[in-house]
């Protein structure tokens, strides 16, 4: 017996640690120089005790396309892209890639496809890719550092930290084009984060201690 709840704690400490997808949200435009731009939510029921990544997929107006013949929203530099927890507080997942100013434009260079952002510096620099991305070529899917304009000419790296033990609700993502020219869309959207363990799977972490304590003090 003492070996089964040994197990149990095994698996369920196995299935605390892994990561939950939340989404897909829903898709929504990204309206032209818009203050307000565009955005959509996702419920999540349980609580959130941190989040690992978000991913983005977005394509473009048809009436706008690259050089290289793919629709894209171009000019990236236009756009701010941010997530909001359930809580109310807001991390900037991209914001004005490539400004020199807070009055520049940003780099022109184009999105579309996959796009996700992790915190903390552990992905790519997506400042670098535009520079070298050559004014109206896509930038490269991958995953990228989150982060903001930092007032000169660099990205400021976000940290996740503030969505931390986050309770249940609706989860934000919202993208607002702040020049004129330019259209595209938000296919979809999706979170992985780590949930909060619900009081069974506490519960049942706390027997399976209690366990291998008194299997400990047995020897």
């Amino acid at each position: 017996m003492k070996k089964s709840l040994l197990l149990l704690s095994i698996v369920s400490l196995g299935a605390f640690a892994s990561a939950d997808v939340y989404g897909p949200g829903a898709g929504f435009a990204i309206p032209d120089n818009t203050p307000g731009g565009g955005s959509s939510s996702i419920a999540v029921g349980t609580g959130i005790s941190s989040v690992n990544s978000v991913s983005f997929t977005i394509t473009g107006d048809p009436g706008n396309t690259a050089t290289n013949g793919t629709i894209a929203h171009t000019w990236v530099g236009d756009l701010t892209i941010s997530l909001t927890s359930s809580n109310g507080n807001s991390v900037m997942l991209m914001e004005r890639v490539g400004a020199t100013s807070p009055t520049a434009v940003g780099d022109s260079s184009d999105l579309s496809g996959t796009y996700t952002f992790v915190d903390n510096g552990s992905g790519a620099d997506m400042w670098a890719t535009a520079a070298t991305a050559l004014g109206t070529d896509i930038i490269a899917n991958g995953t990228y550092n989150a982060g903001g304009f930092d007032g000169t000419s660099a990205q400021t790296v976000s940290s996740f930290a503030s969505l931390a033990s986050a309770s249940g609700g609706n989860w934000t993502l919202t993208a607002v084009d702040r020049a004129g020219g330019d259209f595209g869309n938000m296919v979809s959207w999706e979170m992985s984060a780590n949930p909060v363990p619900e009081p069974a799977t506490m519960a049942v972490l706390g027997v399976a201690a209690l366990a291998a304590a008194r299997r400990r003090k047995n020897k």
